[in-house]
Parts: structure tokens; C-alpha cells; sequence
């Protein structure tokens, strides 16, 4: 009987603990959701901010071809009729601009009429959409990856026109920049630990990249089919979703240019929503393993100090009852 009365108050006393650590489990469970909520929040402003930085550097390197460019259209080698002359020019040019893979001039038809890089057959850029947007636009033109035939370098294409008389396009000059300056200067943006960055044309296309695990210069980029759905307001934004191998990330887009529809090229910042949870899991973690290391100490005390009150109690009873048959048998004596 009172082993059983023993078992019966530690089980509720065990109980009384259990019920009340409940309200701190829910509420430390609701601030780590608010924490969380808070930390991907300020991802996505982290890496839209990035996206944009790195997107304001290289629309530095873009308009550096613009000005190299415009510079180029003045020299009298360049506006001559002597290919010869117009390419020496050129070549001199290019030993003193590393950055780039060829600088050249072309006709209106697409023929190249000169070449930093001599060529050795004659040589059409007719069909590049940079060449043909430049014809059809009389403005600075950037175009989309491609392996550059002549230097034998990946390159992106620039081009500029010559306008004379009447509106007229005389020539196109044209720069390729080589893409390892590109992907020099975005690695200068060193970016947080876990954070990729990719500069991408405008057929989604990578042209330089910096933490990504594989070299995807040259390929078409995971993200290219949400470049041409953010292009539709502006080129720029932020979204979450999981990657091709499940991972859920967080991913910026920020265009550099914007004359035409799609924008010249984009950058596109990528966080791992794994990273950005890391502080609020942290927090949310130690409160919980706080709470359990309380929870066994209450535990414990009720387990044992309720043996301690069972006894006490049990104590009480007896001494009770022998006060009680103490005075019946001084009753019963002062009867006799």
C-alpha cells in the first residue's frame, strides 16, 4: 500500500514537470521560427546586394570597351582603305590591351576588313546577332559567348559602329574580350563563404564564375530559364528553390546594360538556404538542449524528492496514529 502510494505521487510529480516544460518547448520552438524567418530575410537582401555589386563591376569592364572603342573609331588607320595598315595598327594596339583576344574592323556586308590577329582566309561575322544588332541599331552592341576562332580563346564580342554621312553604318569595329579577365575581376568581388557567383550572356550562357565546385564557363547555366522569366520585369530579382541535386538555395539576378529586352548580360548570385539558417538552427539548438538538461535535473528531483516528501508524509501518518492509540490508551486505562 505504500509502495504503491509512493509510485503514484512520483508519477505525478513527473507529470507536473512534463506538463510544465510544454509551454517553453512551444515557445522556443515559435522564436526559432521567428528567427529563422528573420535570417532569410536578410539572405536574400545579402545576396541581391552581392548580385549587385558584382554586376556593377563588370558594367565597368563593358563600358571600358565602350570607351576603348569610341577611341578606336578616330584613328586614321581604322577609317582608311588599307587593310594592311588598319590591321598593323590594330595588332600594336592589342600587345598593349592584354585583356582582349582580337580587336578588328568589318564591312557592312560582315567581311572583316582588318584584323589585330591576322587571318588566314577571309573571314565573315555576318551571322553573329552582335554584328547584325550593331547594323540594325547604329549603337554599342554586346554579344554571347563564343570560342574566338582566330586567338582560339573564349571571348565575348563587342561591337561598335562607324557612322557616316546620311546615318549611314561605313564599318563595324569590334572587340573580343578575353574571358579570363572576366572571371579575374569577378573573383575579385570575394564574396562570403558559400556564396557562387556567375556572369552569364544573354542566352543564359556562363561567361565567368567564382565558387562554383565545376567550371561551367561555356555551358549554359541551371538558372537560365529564370533569366529569361525575370528579364520580363527588368532583369533583377530574388527567388528560393532547389537546385538538380535537391539542394534548396537562394538565388539573385541582376542585369548589366539594359538598352534592349534581356539586358546585356546578368549576374547571378547563389546562397545555399542551408547557410543562412546556420545561426537561427544554432540558437534554436542550444535553447533545446538547454531546455532537455533542466527538464532531466526537474526529472530527477521530482523522482527522488517526491521519494523524500512519501516518506515525510508516511512519517506524519504513523506519528498521527500513535498520538492517536496513545491517548485511547490513557482513556482506556483512566476507565479502568
Amino acid at each position: 500500500m505504500k509502495r504503491s502510494s509512493r509510485s503514484s505521487s512520483r508519477v505525478r510529480l513527473v507529470l507536473v514537470v512534463l506538463l510544465a516544460v510544454v509551454p517553453s518547448l512551444v515557445l522556443i520552438y515559435y522564436n526559432g521560427r521567428e528567427q529563422r524567418d528573420t535570417a532569410i530575410a536578410q539572405a536574400h537582401e545579402d545576396v541581391a546586394r552581392i548580385a549587385r555589386l558584382a554586376a556593377a563591376e563588370n558594367a565597368g569592364d563593358f563600358e571600358g570597351v565602350h570607351q576603348l572603342l569610341v577611341a578606336l573609331a578616330q584613328f586614321p588607320e581604322v577609317r582608311g582603305d588599307d587593310p594592311v595598315r588598319g590591321g598593323a595598327a590594330l595588332e600594336k594596339l592589342l600587345r598593349e590591351c592584354r585583356f582582349y583576344s582580337n580587336l578588328g574592323v568589318a564591312t557592312p556586308d560582315g567581311h572583316v576588313f582588318c584584323s589585330a590577329v591576322p587571318l588566314k582566309e577571309p573571314a565573315s561575322i555576318a551571322d553573329h546577332q552582335w554584328f547584325q544588332e550593331a547594323m540594325k541599331t547604329s549603337d554599342f552592341t554586346v554579344g554571347e559567348y563564343q570560342a574566338d576562332g582566330s586567338s582560339g580563346r573564349p571571348s565575348l564580342n563587342f561591337g561598335y559602329p562607324l557612322v557616316g554621312s546620311g546615318n549611314q553604318v561605313q564599318r563595324i569595329l569590334f572587340a573580343s574580350l578575353d574571358l579570363s579577365h572576366l572571371n579575374r575581376q569577378i573573383s575579385l568581388a570575394l564574396p562570403p563563404e558559400g556564396v557562387e557567383l556567375a556572369l552569364v550572356d544573354r542566352g543564359g550562357v556562363v561567361l565567368a564564375q567564382t565558387g562554383a565546385l565545376e567550371n561551367r564557363v561555356g555551358r549554359a547555366a541551371p538558372e537560365a530559364a529564370q533569366i529569361k522569366e525575370v528579364s520580363v520585369s527588368g532583369g533583377r530579382g530574388t527567388e528560393q528553390r532547389r537546385d538538380s541535386a535537391g539542394v534548396e538555395h537562394i538565388y539573385a539576378f541582376y542585369p548589366i546594360g539594359g538598352k534592349r529586352a534581356g539586358a546585356d548580360a546578368y549576374v547571378i548570385a547563389s546562397m545555399p538556404t542551408a547557410i543562412a539558417f546556420a545561426g537561427a538552427d544554432r540558437g534554436l539548438r542550444k535553447n533545446l538542449i538547454g531546455l532537455v538538461l533542466v527538464t532531466l535535473l526537474a526529472l530527477v528531483a521530482a523522482w527522488y524528492g517526491g521519494e523524500a516528501i512519501v516518506l515525510r508524509q508516511t512519517n506524519d501518518e504513523l506519528e498521527q496514529r500513535v498520538q492517536e492509540r496513545t491517548r485511547e490508551l490513557a482513556h482506556e486505562q483512566f476507565l479502568l
